[in-house]
């Protein structure tokens, strides 16, 4: 295990790199007053006084618990002693924000996820005129823990490759990290935290797999999250050789006017699917990636008529003649 004074410098060096080639970055970071993001505010919050990035903070109070007021006053508080400018929002408060994006799921956590980004996006675009990233404080547990849940969940190769350090404006500095390095770092510095008690309820998936099935796991065989880490790497790597060849593929469908339908159709199915996710991401369409919903609209594209097809609540799929493409609806 790494000495954990190093987890604090290996935090820094992770946002640094990440944020290149921007000078002197503006740095949202997701606070929710838990040990993770406690632990990234002060690494980051080092960088900020050295001038090498602007920190500023934004905690999304889901008013789930009793406890939910007091988080929010501890990381004001926090903030207020160091300095730092903090963005609060409720559910409330960016509801409008939210449905112009996509409507509900039906799953809590999903949702809460959908408006957490919403909310921390809707901070960055405070910022227009500069280098601007969302820092999430998720570290190398949490990517473990998340291998399962997606391979429970019947998941492709994308989502087994786990959580990216830095995906378009958001960046994940800690993966590398485990959660025992930066507990013992917040504990041999005497720092406060909050701490949920959602954490420790085997009703969540999540909190399952953490208790139960790792430990299992790793009775059997210790080294089974070194291993599984290595194996979420090497899928990265395959991952990012098929974002390439897809982008390859987008480059050879688009015309000024759309993109072209027979071209599309006649693309391997697994490489349909990825071509359809990269364009909505390149759309910048929020959304739940899931096998159902990249078949449903290669369906559509499959389908000999012409028309329109909702994907989220103010986007959708138009295909006409021998071309298709994606439209932002009004939400006015």
């Amino acid at each position: 295990m790494k000495h954990a004074p190093s987890a604090h410098l290996n935090a820094q060096t992770a946002t640094l790199r990440l944020t290149q080639p921007a000078s002197a970055p503006h740095i949202i970071l997701g606070l929710s007053g838990g040990p993770d993001s406690i632990f990234l505010f002060h690494a980051l919050l080092a960088l900020h006084k050295e001038k090498k990035l602007t920190l500023v903070a934004a905690h999304f109070n889901h008013k789930w618990r009793p406890s939910s007021e007091q988080d929010e006053l501890f990381c004001k508080e926090l903030c207020t002693q160091h300095g730092i400018e903090l963005h609060t929002a409720t559910p409330e408060e960016i509801a409008s924000f939210v449905k112009a994006h996509r409507t509900h799921t039906g799953s809590r956590e999903a949702d809460a996820r959908h408006q957490r980004r919403a909310f921390f996006e809707n901070v960055r675009k405070q910022y227009p005129n500069k280098q601007t990233f969302v820092a999430l404080a998720h570290h190398a547990d949490d990517q473990v823990e998340t291998f399962f849940i997606r391979l429970m969940r019947g998941s492709s190769a994308t989502g087994l490759a786990g959580m990216r350090e830095k995906e378009e404006h958001i960046i994940r500095p800690l993966l590398t990290l485990s959660k025992q390095d930066i507990e013992q770092w917040l504990t041999e510095h005497a720092l406060a935290f909050r701490i949920d008690p959602t954490n420790t309820s085997d009703a969540y998936l999540r909190n399952r797999i953490r208790h139960t099935l790792i430990p299992a796991l790793t009775t059997c065989d210790e080294r089974t999250t070194t291993s599984i880490t290595k194996t979420m790497q090497q899928l990265r790597e395959q991952d990012n050789l098929l974002s390439a060849l897809a982008q390859e593929a987008i480059e050879n469908l688009t015309t000024p006017d759309g993109y072209q339908l027979a071209a599309f159709r006649d693309l391997h199915p697994g490489m349909q699917q990825r071509v359809i996710l990269q364009l909505l991401i390149a759309h910048g369409v929020i959304f739940t990636p899931s096998t159902g919903l990249l078949h449903e609209i290669i369906r559509f594209l499959s389908s000999p008529r012409g028309g329109t097809h909702a994907i989220t609540h103010n986007t959708s799929l138009w295909k006409k003649g021998k071309l298709f493409g994606l439209k932002e609806e009004s939400t006015c």
